[in-house]
């Protein structure tokens, strides 16, 4: 199996924004192609507004 693992640094007070345009256009499109999510996390603390 292969983990693809991603780091996005994301402007302050968008991380919403963002995981519900990747929840209505990204997962679509992974699940499309066979890919499966394996985890998805932010930070609550330390770097803000971080994306892993």
């Amino acid at each position: 199996m292969i983990y693809d693992m991603r780091t996005y640094d994301l402007l302050p007070g968008s991380l919403e924004a963002y995981m519900a345009a990747v929840r209505e256009v990204g997962l679509p499109v992974r699940e499309r192609y066979g890919i499966r999510l394996a985890g998805w996390y932010y930070t609550e603390v330390g770097a803000l507004n971080r994306v892993v």
